[in-house]
């Protein structure tokens, strides 16, 4: 950028009614110098410790969902699609002491002020400084025009910017005829930069006459803003006056463009008839120009100030200023060439968005941002396209079929339904149709859209003949929408999917039906077999630079490292996926792989952290009932949980489970249950706790998931323990039995501690306490699984009462269980379990487990049905059916059924 001249008293008047007011407008015509200014304020203001300033350009910004993504994009923010998006940005900018610039707003009136205003009325400590032709008409605004430069400031400027073209250039001598140009302009900035600009080819005295006579013919009347407006326009009109027309040519083919664009572009979209490179040229070599032999006619409109440069993320890019711009499309109007110059501005981003949809697979850093540089373009590049015939709509649909992987991995998950639509409606191809369907449903499961996603999956896969690739990634989509009501069932579907990417060469679908396959393992704690399948996924995706597969590939091991014992390596796993999300910047995969960080930080005892992470993306859905970044209520729960926030916990564990009346997510709502009863229990809200903790048994044994039964069984057994401890301790060692046999380590100790609770209250079993929590206490240090806050107060109170009850033995006993092993501890935990509490025959001999094979068989299920629905080994099953045939005094199903039938009390 070149240097900033002049306005030191308005820079200092800005900044004094910006330490009082909290939206500032700087108006006035295009060209005045509200961007600069605006710049120079927001620079000044940085350095007081502010939170930004965040610059959004909104000049190449069309719609309302475009300018919030963008406002969010700027600030690196979450939004969840479909959701009410000013209310989640509101929600994550509530806390933040934040400088917003809002640049270009004149166009987008009506939806900058709803949002200003909302954010304004949300976030006390947000400041808003805008620059636009019009107020906004927010209340609490203050508008301050911004005035033209003054004489001598104008001079300066027009010396300084005439020195980047002529570097002799000196202003002695000739003061006279600048200011004579100056004021031709109305010194105006934009207008003083066109005119310096020839100083190489013409004194300041011809530039003078030049623009008097360019302006009479546009301007007269008062010099108020619609004739300062026409001067500018036509100090434009002056300098495009002067350009060879080759240059002409360029300059209003330029217009095609939306925001910034780079040499390629032009290269490919402003050759032609008339053009600066082409036209030198003759006979055979007259078409082989490449884009670097545009950098010469380029540099001679920057050298005009028609043309601006920047460079972005490495690149450079190339725009028009918005004022230029508009004079630019007029003139291309003018040239009968809108048409010709659009139709290749499609052509040209039809070739490199069909270029990057495979690199996006292959490749996906390099080409992300690539399409990231030329969203804007794009996105004019289909409204075009869609605006035409048969020909151009064409096109369109499959631009928007090329796009559907990148909207897919950036969330951008209106914009890409929007273009979806319009092009299902329109496409003829049968092959191009079944691409759009397969990013129909990628968008849909990234966005809730269940019923986009059902119906989408249904076409391709009824389709005789479909496309492959489209087929195996429709399959894979239909596997997530299975995830959450059958674990089982998804499996099944997940490696249907994975046939068909394999067979079809798709490697997105081969990696994404492993992710799903192994999160569907996970779930019903088959962690070792999770954890092989992820490493599959990861090491596939990874070396082909897929960071959705890489990031919720690694998200498979933090929750099998959670539960089986290792919680630093959950915690190191998080991190790593957060890393490998983090890039993409869409709402599903940074918020899913975030709370899910959270969720392991939070367990390894650094709950500060675990806040810190997760409150930008609970702020973000604090008010959509519907969002879908995964169990994001399971964390946030928690993290309310072990905090002792426990009113809290409850409202958060409460929405989670409301979301349990769509049978399509029942598996979040069982998730929430666990905790919801163990803060209700911790609030002595018993009755519900019970009532609650019952409903959610007979839930995640529907869905055969043995670490939210064993959580669930836990929580049951503690609340029994005050009025029933026989049947306290029956739960809570089939809560132990549950995660022993389904290798859930880490949580042994919670069966453990509460186990030695009971223990504490019986004189013959004191001693056993104390070993046990010894155990404990080992295990927790090896694990990385230290006990939370909400616990410190009770668990401190057992360790009191067991020294007086034991005196001196305590500490020797509690060193004695130190030097157990887990496994050992479990052993001590059940010896002599069930002879002292049951009678050795009859139907009160059975223990909770031995009742539930007895309903299972009765209902006609097999060992291997029991088995299963259980989560016993069937050697398990058949030990159990041999004890209660002995207690029972039975020899045959037949017979267990009629005795059963008998005793009232079978199912409980």
């Amino acid at each position: 950028m070149t240097s900033f001249v002049g306005r030191r008293e308005e820079v200092a008047k800005l900044l004094t009614l910006l330490s009082s007011r909290r939206l500032l407008s700087l108006t006035g015509v295009g060209g005045c110098g509200k961007t600069r200014l605006a710049l120079r304020v927001a620079e000044s203001l940085a350095a007081s410790g502010a939170d930004g300033p965040w610059v959004v350009d909104l000049s190449a910004v069309k719609e309302p969902d475009q300018l919030r993504r963008l406002v969010a994009s700027t600030l690196d923010l979450l939004l969840e699609p479909g959701s009410d998006q000013l209310a989640g940005l509101a929600g994550q900018l509530a806390h933040r002491e934040t400088l917003l610039l809002l640049d270009t707003c004149e166009h987008l009136l009506a939806p900058v002020a709803e949002l200003t205003d909302r954010l304004l009325r949300s976030c006390p400590r947000l400041t808003v400084l805008a620059t636009t032709r019009e107020p906004l008409g927010v209340e609490g605004e203050t508008v301050w025009r911004v005035p033209v430069l003054d004489a001598a400031e104008a001079r300066q400027l027009f010396a300084e910017r005439a020195m980047l073209v002529a570097p002799g250039f000196d202003l002695h001598g000739v003061e006279a005829d600048v200011n004579a140009v100056c004021t031709r302009v109305d010194r105006l900035p934009l207008g003083i930069e066109l005119a310096a600009a020839w100083v190489r080819a013409l004194v300041p005295a011809q530039i003078a006459s030049g623009l008097e006579d360019s302006i009479r013919l546009l301007t007269g009347g008062p010099r108020g803003g619609v004739a300062r407006h026409r001067t500018l326009s036509a100090s434009i009109g002056w300098s495009h006056a002067l350009l060879d027309p080759r240059d002409q040519a360029l300059f209003r083919r330029l217009a095609a463009f939306a925001g910034t664009f780079d040499i390629d572009a032009v290269a490919a979209v402003c050759a032609g008839p008339g053009d600066p490179v082409h036209d030198l040229a003759d006979g055979p070599d007259r078409e082989a120009a490449l884009p670097v032999d545009w950098l010469r006619p380029l540099g001679r409109l920057l050298d005009k100030s028609l043309v601006t440069v920047r460079e972005v993320t490495g690149q450079v890019r190339y725009r028009l200023l918005d004022t230029i711009q508009q004079y630019a499309e007029r003139e291309l109007r003018a040239a009968g060439e809108e048409d010709t110059i659009l139709g290749r501005h499609l052509d040209h981003f039809l070739r490199l968005a069909e270029e990057a949809e495979p690199g996006l697979d292959l490749d996906q850093d390099t080409w992300r941002p690539v399409l990231d540089g030329h969203h804007d373009n794009l996105v004019k590049a289909l409204r075009w396209g869609f605006a035409g015939g048969p020909a151009r709509r064409a096109k369109a649909c499959r631009l928007v079929a090329a796009l559907g992987r990148y909207w897919f991995l950036r969330g951008l998950s209106t914009e890409g339904h929007q273009f979806l639509d319009l092009a299902l409606r329109s496409v003829e191809d049968r092959a191009v149709r079944h691409r759009l369907l397969a990013g129909q449903a990628a968008l849909a499961m990234v966005s809730g859209r269940g019923d986009l996603l059902d119906d989408a999956v249904g076409e391709v896969r009824d389709d005789p003949a479909p496309d492959q690739v489209s087929r195996a990634r429709s399959l894979t989509m239909r596997c997530f929408r299975a995830f959450f009501r059958d674990f089982e069932e998804t499996q099944r579907l997940a490696r249907e999917a994975h046939h068909e990417g394999e067979r079809a060469g798709d490697p997105f679908s081969r990696d994404w039906s492993l992710v799903i396959e192994g999160y569907s393992l996970q779930t019903r704690g088959l962690n070792d077999e999770a954890r092989k399948v992820a490493r599959r996924a990861y090491a596939g995706s990874v070396v082909r630079g897929d960071r959705f597969c890489a990031a919720f590939a690694r998200g498979i091991e933090i929750f099998t490292n959670m539960h089986t014992g290792d919680v630093r390596a959950a915690v190191a796993v998080a991190d790593e996926a957060v890393n490998l999300a983090r890039p993409l910047r869409d709402y599903f995969a940074v918020g899913t792989n975030t709370v899910n960080a959270a969720h392991a930080i939070g367990l390894s005892g650094d709950l500060d952290r675990a806040r810190e992470l997760i409150d930008p993306v609970v702020r973000s859905v604090v008010e959509t009932e519907d969002a879908d970044v995964v169990g994001f209520m399971v964390a946030d729960g928690l993290v309310h949980l072990w905090s002792g926030e426990l009113e809290a916990a409850v409202r958060t564990f409460e929405r989670g489970v409301r979301r349990r009346a769509d049978g399509s997510i029942e598996w979040i709502g069982l998730r929430c249950l666990p905790g919801l009863v163990g803060a209700l229990r911790r609030l002595a809200r018993l009755e519900t706790a019970e009532t609650t903790a019952k409903e959610g048994v007979e839930l995640a044994e529907r869905l055969r998931t043995p670490y939210e039964l064993a959580q669930l069984l836990d929580e049951l057994g503690r609340l029994a323990a005050p009025a029933d401890r026989g049947r306290a301790r029956d739960l809570l060692h089939r809560s132990l039995a549950l995660r022993h046999d389904n290798g859930l380590l880490t949580c042994l100790v919670d069966s453990l501690e509460a186990l030695a609770e009971l223990d504490a209250g019986e004189d013959v079993h004191r001693a056993r306490a104390a070993r046990l929590l010894g155990a404990c206490e080992t295990a927790r240090e090896r694990m990385g699984y230290p006990r939370p806050p909400v616990d410190t107060a009770a668990a401190a109170a057992l360790v009191a009462e067991l020294r007086d009850r034991l005196g001196a033995d305590f500490d020797g006993h509690r060193a004695a269980g130190r030097d157990l092993t887990l496994a050992d501890a479990v052993e001590l935990a059940r010896r002599g379990r069930g002879s002292r509490d049951r009678p050795s025959a009859g139907w009160e001999s059975l223990s909770p487990a031995e009742r539930e094979v007895v309903v299972l068989v009765c209902a006609g299920l097999s060992n291997p049905a029991v088995a299963g629905r259980l989560f016993m080994s069937r050697s398990t099953v058949k030990s159990h059916l041999s004890r209660i045939y002995q207690k029972l005094g039975v020899a045959n199903r037949t017979e267990l059924a009629a005795y059963a039938s008998s005793h009232t009390d079978s199912r409980s």
